[in-house]
């Protein structure tokens, strides 16, 4: 039988610039909510930050123009890149592994096409 799952967070919200305060949104969605979020539902954590990733994505290019558009992917690379340095420089395990070679011909995983080709 299904059940709901009824999750609870406190989102500090102390900071009078908006900056700040989507900074700990964001920290605290990242941190605590959506790891919690598949815990619960028996989801893995990955999969559940790569679909979030390829539905922003999505959203992104419906809504912003071209230029802007390239322009957050470009920040995304570099934050990407960033966090691989951090794993590297702390050791982390999962840095350890070398990523296997690029092929242009390799197809997304299955769960990719799931994301909502519309604005919802």
């Amino acid at each position: 039988m299904d059940h709901d799952v009824k999750l609870e967070f406190i989102i500090p919200n102390g900071h009078s610039d908006h900056e700040v305060r989507a900074d700990k949104l964001i920290e605290t969605l990242v941190d605590q909510v959506l790891p919690k979020m598949a815990e619960s539902l028996s989801l893995n954590e990955d999969e559940v930050f790569a679909r979030l990733l390829i539905e922003l994505g999505h959203i992104i290019g419906i809504t912003h123009a071209p230029d802007s558009a390239l322009s957050m992917i470009g920040l995304m690379t570099d934050a990407v890149l960033q966090g691989q340095q951090a794993a590297q420089e702390t050791g982390s395990p999962d840095s350890e592994t070398p990523s296997p070679p690029h092929d242009d011909t390799e197809r997304l995983p299955d769960w990719a096409a799931q994301c909502s080709p519309v604005r919802h």
